[in-house]
């Protein structure tokens, strides 16, 4: 027993969001985080470790496009987010600095009117994490095929991110997360959907099928999502996640 710990973490966003026409929109946010992940604990080195600091930014932006499907209204929606653009965080000493999470996500939803009360929306979306891909080292920790992440600046680290995986471009495209799903709605008022998450099991293995509902009754709303990991040694199997939200202008509408 090295001692207790309670880690926890801090992120504060301001967002900015603006409609360009009717169906273009862009919108910028600016985050700063705390993560407190190690309470001072002494590494092998003897080195203490401290709380990081850091701030991030993301962009977005989305287009809907209406369209009649057989005669019924639809509309097919795109979006792209840059998520976490930010310096990189140290949890010891300023020459020891890691990437925090940049992302880029790529979305397409698909709704279609059934008719006046129902409407049902097929959704997808591609992940892929904006760092460098950690080397192949050997058994003394030497760097054997890649480079040190450690010496890459963020804009380096962001871009070479597609082409410097060790193995090459098969090894690109297993850092690409995909996961798709369909929602129903009736009336506005209730929810069912079901989905699927996919992620490379040379790069964290987390695989699962999601169902779920949703109910609407004035301002609030109360969504409910079970995870069905197809591995159940998976940390995620039999997970259960509840969202409870309130519209504060849904008088208005």
């Amino acid at each position: 027993i090295t001692g207790n710990h309670n880690p926890r973490e801090l992120a504060a966003t301001i967002t900015y969001s603006r409609k360009l026409s009717e169906n273009l929109g862009v919108a910028v946010s600016g985050r700063y985080i705390h993560s407190n992940v190690t309470g001072g604990v002494a590494l092998s080195n003897q080195q203490v470790t401290k709380a990081g600091n850091t701030a991030s930014a993301d962009i977005a932006v989305f287009y809907s496009m209406p369209m009649n499907i057989v005669g019924r209204e639809a509309k097919w929606n795109f979006g792209a987010n840059i998520s976490n653009i930010g310096p990189k965080i140290s949890y010891t000493d300023e020459n020891t600095r890691d990437f925090i999470p940049t992302n880029l996500r790529l979305g397409t939803a698909l709704t279609v009117e059934i008719d006046e009360y129902q409407k049902i929306t097929w959704a997808a979306d591609l992940n892929k994490l904006m760092v460098p891909t950690p080397p192949q080292v050997d058994a003394n920790g030497t760097i054997i095929n890649g480079t040190n992440p450690r010496d890459k600046t963020l804009l380096s680290g962001m871009f070479g991110s597609f082409s410097d995986a060790p193995d090459g471009f098969s090894e690109e495209l297993k850092e690409f997360i995909w996961s798709t799903g369909l929602e129903y709605w009736y009336r506005d008022s209730f929810a069912a959907r079901a989905g699927y998450f996919s992620e490379s099991s040379d790069k964290g293995g987390r695989k699962y099928f999601s169902v779920g509902a949703g109910v609407r009754y004035s301002q609030f709303g109360l969504d409910v999502a079970y995870l069905l990991a197809t591995d159940q040694a998976n940390p995620l199997a039999e997970t259960l996640r509840f969202t409870l939200s309130f519209d504060l202008g849904a008088n208005k509408k």
